[in-house]
């Protein structure tokens, strides 16, 4: 399936927020205009709803085709933490450049997010995962961080880097959490495979 809304590279921070708003309000658009109907009881009903197919229309924000019901909710809520973020990073740092962001497809760059201010590089984890997989998953964005903190700080010109956790509300998270926006909050990074 392709990814929801393109890898950016090179944007400002205020362009790219301004990109995955229009996003949201274009998905949000495609599943309301979607009509999610049980007809008739089965015990089946939410596996049907899970794979339901949803088309969202082009735009630039987004790529259009047909994607999984369940795939837009769980990459909206991964897009709103983002928004959250970006904001937070701008406001509080005066980070103005997005060098990397990969708001739907966190496996394909080195991070979901590296954005920068004059003086230093700022790395972004995002999950709103819960349950069982939670744990799965921050051993991976622990080890993701830590190869980006190493391959950043030794490429030419490199600046000092600071990387951080996002969670959802809903997720356990540690206690030195801080709330940044709608039940969004982030932890700094505790490096663990640093060269």
């Amino acid at each position: 399936m392709p990814c929801l809304i393109a890898p950016q590279r090179k944007i400002t921070t205020n362009e790219l927020i301004a990109l995955l708003t229009d996003a949201m309000q274009v998905l949000s658009a495609a599943v309301t205009a979607h009509s999610f109907r049980v007809g008739q009881y089965d015990r089946y009903w939410a596996c049907r709803w899970k794979r339901q197919k949803v088309r969202v229309e082009e735009r630039t924000s987004v790529t259009p085709g047909e994607h999984d019901f369940v795939e837009i909710l769980n990459q909206s809520a991964n897009v709103a933490r983002l928004i959250d973020v970006l904001e937070w990073v701008r406001d509080t740092h005066a980070a103005t450049d997005v060098r990397v962001c990969d708001p739907t497809q966190s496996n394909e760059g080195p991070v979901d997010l590296v954005v920068e201010n004059k003086e230093k590089l700022f790395l972004f984890e995002v999950t709103d995962t819960a349950g069982a997989g939670l744990a799965a998953k921050i051993r991976r964005q622990v080890l993701k961080l830590d190869t980006a903190m190493n391959a950043f700080r030794v490429s030419p010109g490199g600046k000092p880097v600071e990387a951080f956790h996002v969670f959802g509300a809903n997720t356990a998270r540690p206690p030195e959490s801080i709330e940044i926006g709608h039940g969004t909050f982030i932890c700094p990074h505790r490096p663990v495979h640093i060269i």
